[in-house]
């Protein structure tokens, strides 16, 4: 019996000594009075208090998120014997002031005379690191993810506008030809009869159809240059030198709206393998297209030209009533404008077929009454 007893308390002893020398933090505090009756030395060192400190203290000067009355209602339900456990986090406070996360699980032993607490604490620092890392790891996959799709679905809905302006450049190669014979004879016809009209108002009507002839001449012509736009000769090319010409050609409108022209350029801008009176094309529709944003009040359009990495960007910002969001989509749809019957909305097409075919891109950025910006992205090596 004494044997038995013996080892049964050196296996109590070593079960303490085990318990002390946990990694895990280890309290008893009275049920009663709170104040800690026994803190193992893992919890001491991590503290920094010594026993003698700790028995003055309660979980309260531990735990900084809780006042007695939070503490009290965490506890109830092991007073009231509703639950044997509790699991909750929180934070502890060193004696430094330093806090670190905890995990708690806390139990209640009545059988204990008088009743006590037993608390075991997992310091949850590197967990809590760890589940930041993650949560980091995450966001940057989902913003990864979203950069991508983005891209696939920017690159499916450039595909599909090469796409419609491969097929359209086609169709209007071969109808250019037949629509614009007949067209000239219907106004040899319409001039012809127009000179014998008996009345003013058959003139007028005369002058009328001969306009909108000429009108379909127009078109015919933009769709012809849509198909092919010029004879395509590739040279080194000067940006800042395009457009400077190009304002030369706009300079009469541009006063006649008071449009200040605002230059940036880049002084040491690479010259681009391209055609020249392809890019003058594109900033002249650019160019016009910024100052009919612009109200008769006046404005500005800032040109801008910059190297970047193997390319050259050049943008035309205007100060005008900016494009919708809807408008947007369809900005370089064929024969879509916003201007009614003053253009024919083959402009940007065009632009977006040249720089599509220099193996280049073309950006849009706008708001409704803040202006609109388009980049043009051009390499120097033509593609």
């Amino acid at each position: 019996m004494i044997s038995e007893r013996r080892k049964q308390e050196e296996l109590t002893t070593r079960f303490g000594r085990i318990l002390d020398n946990s990694s895990n933090e280890i309290y008893v505090f009275d049920a009663s009075t709170l104040h800690f009756v026994q803190v193992n030395s893992g919890a001491r060192k991590n503290l920094g208090y010594s026993m003698d400190e700790l028995t003055h203290l309660t979980p309260l000067e531990l735990k900084p998120e809780h006042t007695l009355e939070t503490f009290e209602k965490l506890i109830e339900p092991l007073r009231s014997g509703k639950k044997s456990m509790i699991v909750f986090e929180t934070v502890h406070k060193r004696k430094d002031g330093m806090l670190y996360p905890v995990e708690v699980k806390l139990q209640l032993m009545h059988e204990e005379t008088p009743p006590v607490f037993i608390a075991i604490i997992q310091d949850a620092t590197m967990r809590k690191q760890a589940e930041e890392k993650l949560d980091q790891y995450r966001n940057h996959l989902e913003e990864l993810v979203e950069e991508r799709t983005r891209e696939l679905k920017r690159s499916q809905e450039q595909l599909l506008h090469s796409e419609k302006l491969s097929a359209l450049g086609k169709l209007t190669g071969s109808i250019a030809h037949e629509f614009n014979n007949p067209l000239q004879g219907l106004r040899n016809i319409i001039d012809i009869l127009s000179s014998s009209a008996p009345s003013e108002q058959e003139v007028k009507l005369a002058e009328l159809g001969k306009k909108e002839c000429d009108r379909m001449a127009k078109m015919i012509v933009s769709l012809r240059s849509f198909y092919k736009p010029s004879s395509g000769e590739i040279s080194a090319v000067s940006i800042n030198q395009c457009i400077e010409d190009t304002i030369i050609l706009a300079t009469k409108f541009l006063q006649q709206k008071n449009i200040e022209i605002s230059k940036q350029y880049s002084d040491n801008l690479p010259k681009v393998e391209a055609a020249e009176d392809q890019i003058k094309q594109i900033l002249l529709n650019l160019i016009g297209n910024a100052s009919e944003a612009i109200s008769e009040d006046g404005g500005q359009i800032i040109l801008t030209t910059e190297a970047q990495d193997s390319c050259v960007i050049m943008k035309v910002q205007d100060t005008g009533s900016g494009i919708s969001v809807e408008d947007k989509k369809k900005i370089f749809e064929p024969f879509f404008t916003t201007k009614g019957g003053k253009g024919t909305g083959l402009g940007l097409s065009i632009s977006y077929g040249i720089i599509q075919d220099h193996g280049g891109d073309i950006e849009v950025e706008s708001e409704l009454g803040e202006g609109t910006t388009f980049t043009v992205s051009l390499p120097l090596k033509r593609v």
